[in-house]
């Protein structure tokens, strides 16, 4: 038996939508949760356009932190899963989102920083892997 296929989201209006429905809840946990099930559903299928706007969503400041900060440690976990073309893509997708509020989200980034880096390890790119590693917050 084949896994059922799980819906591909129309990232311009259901994904956008439904994000701004979800940023609506107020109780935290419900709010949480129906953000993990988005992001869930989006791994699952590797949509990347999707994923991108949840880092982007996750990542501005009207999402409170301790909400952002354990779904984008997930999400960038989860990335390893992924083909390479689509992992370097998303990391650098999640960086310039994540970039400008390094101080709110250090461990995110160092997360980042050290997929990216193996990622170019693995493609022999010993320069890019040494530059994403020397970008991680506090060893610099």
């Amino acid at each position: 038996p084949t896994a059922p296929k799980l819906p591909i989201m129309n990232v311009e209006t259901d994904l956008v939508q439904e994000l701004t429905r979800v940023a609506a809840i107020s109780e935290t946990t419900s709010r949480t949760s129906a953000y993990r099930a988005l992001l869930d559903t989006a791994l699952a299928a590797h949509d990347t356009p999707a994923i991108d706007s949840i880092f982007q969503h996750l990542g501005h400041e009207s999402v409170p932190l301790i909400v952002s900060r354990a779904l984008l440690s997930r999400a960038i976990l989860s990335l390893r899963a992924f083909p390479e073309a689509a992992r370097e893509r998303l990391c650098a997708a999640a960086l310039d989102v994540l970039t400008p509020r390094a101080v709110s989200f250090e461990e995110q980034l160092t997360l980042l920083h050290t997929t990216q880096a193996a990622l170019f390890e693995a493609q022999s790119r010993w320069t890019d892997a040494a530059r994403a590693l020397g970008a991680i917050p506090g060893l610099s």
